[in-house]
């Protein structure tokens, strides 16, 4: 897993609520949380779980049944 796969899976997943360009600024600002880990491998994925939280508590943002 990539980053370029999690900022298409969220943009999908919030698609008319967020725009792509922005999903990725909240993806790679959750990633780069990480930067400098010595283990890389998960990093997409503590990224995915963060921003995802990130998207859904911007007010407004429909409450996704997704994971």
């Amino acid at each position: 897993m990539q980053l370029t796969d999690v900022i298409d899976r969220l943009s999908v997943e919030f698609q008319g609520e967020f725009s792509q360009d922005a999903v990725e600024v909240v993806v790679k600002q959750a990633a780069a949380k990480w930067e400098g880990a010595p283990v890389q491998v998960f990093i997409p994925l503590l990224a995915e779980n963060a921003a995802r939280r990130r998207l859904k508590s911007v007010p407004g943002a429909r409450r996704s049944s997704k994971p």
